[in-house]
């Protein structure tokens, strides 16, 4: 996260380093991304950098932060809309989630973020649906609020969880396969002049309908 120093500077001054952000994280990944370029870009000396963030991975997931601000929010918004149907909520919100990250003004960006992503980045860009108990520090209480909040506003009754650690995992492995989903739709865009993002989204609903109607065919 940035220090004091950093969000007490003037806004425009914070907008030139995350601009500077934003063309080199979307010009190379996390581990080829330059500090140096960064710093150019937004023209500070490289002493000032290290008063506003630890290093470029810091910087990287607080870009990452800010795109995502509002994430949470319209997650909520969807169960709510949907009654608490976790796979309708989800429907609504990864597809519009899919369609910005694979055709949205921070494209290059996300493309860096998904072909390289790690367990560890994977675990970071997941980190709001963190399991609840007691496998975090507490330095991490915050963030499991965050999962307990949209199981408060899940349709309990109607699902096998006998808590919110099997939905957080549960989550997670939904999480897993809108990854897969993004990655593989990058994949054809740079081979497939065919390919359209609705591809992609009838990917994820046709796993998603998976998880609704299992995958054994039922007795008549």
């Amino acid at each position: 996260m940035p220090t004091e120093t950093f969000l007490n500077l003037p806004i425009e001054k914070q907008q030139r380093l995350m601009e500077a952000a934003k063309i080199e994280f979307s010009r190379a990944p996390l581990k080829e991304a330059s500090i140096a370029n960064i710093i150019k870009l937004a023209g500070i000396p490289r002493g000032s950098f290290y008063q506003y963030f630890t290093d470029k991975e810091d910087l990287y997931f607080y870009y990452y932060d800010q795109l995502q601000r509002d994430t949470r929010l319209e997650f909520e918004e969807a169960l709510i809309a949907a009654d608490g149907d976790i796979l309708q909520a989800a429907d609504v919100y990864f597809v519009k989630m899919m369609t910005e990250v694979l055709t949205g003004e921070n494209t290059a960006f996300f493309k860096n973020l998904f072909m390289s992503m790690d367990y560890h980045s994977s675990r970071r860009v997941t980190r709001d649906l963190d399991f609840p108990e007691n496998e975090r520090p507490m330095k991490h209480k915050h963030h499991h609020r965050e999962i307990h909040s949209l199981w408060r506003l899940v349709n309990q009754e109607a699902l096998c969880f006998e808590n919110s650690r099997e939905f957080a995992m549960f989550i997670r492995t939904l999480m897993t396969v809108v990854f897969m989903v993004v990655s593989h739709g990058y994949r054809r865009l740079g081979v497939d002049e065919n390919y359209r993002v609705e591809d992609s989204i009838a990917e994820f609903r046709t796993q998603l309908n998976w998880y609704r109607q299992g995958i054994y065919k039922q007795d008549d």
